[in-house]
């Protein structure tokens, strides 16, 4: 099970792809905006984000950009929603297909024992606390 952000202005999407998700056993948030989904990611880091390339008010694509330049998310797996589909790797195109999103969910998640083992002191490399995720 793993934790994904939903970013998506078109509540409808949202819904259809956290259904989805949690069909196949992950837990969902959403998003609405870009200012939603900072102020989500400050809160409680996810361990994928779904984004909407074409949200109004800033693209996908440069909010993804501000995420790479950050040293909190320049690592946080992203999924691109697109009109086009596959246009890059980490992108799928909407409407959304079941299969096609889980596939794509499965290979940029890391294992579930990857990310426990993240948890474990000693394998930390900087053994500092970690930011509460959800």
């Amino acid at each position: 099970m793993a934790h994904i952000l939903i970013v998506d202005e078109d509540d409808i999407a949202a819904d259809l792809a956290a259904g989805m998700l949690a069909a196949a056993g992950h837990k969902c948030g959403q998003a609405n905006g870009p200012v939603a989904a900072w102020q989500m990611l400050h809160w409680r880091r996810p361990d994928l984000l779904l984004l909407d390339e074409a949200m109004p008010g800033q693209a996908g694509a440069t909010f993804l950009h501000s995420l790479r330049r950050s040293s909190d998310f320049h690592d946080l797996p992203v999924i691109l929603l697109t009109a086009d589909d596959d246009c890059v790797a980490s992108s799928i195109g909407k409407p959304l297909h079941p299969a096609r999103l889980l596939e794509k969910v499965a290979r940029l998640l890391p294992s579930q024992d990857a990310r426990l083992a993240e948890f474990e002191p000693h394998n930390r490399k900087d053994h500092a606390p970690r930011r509460v995720v959800f």
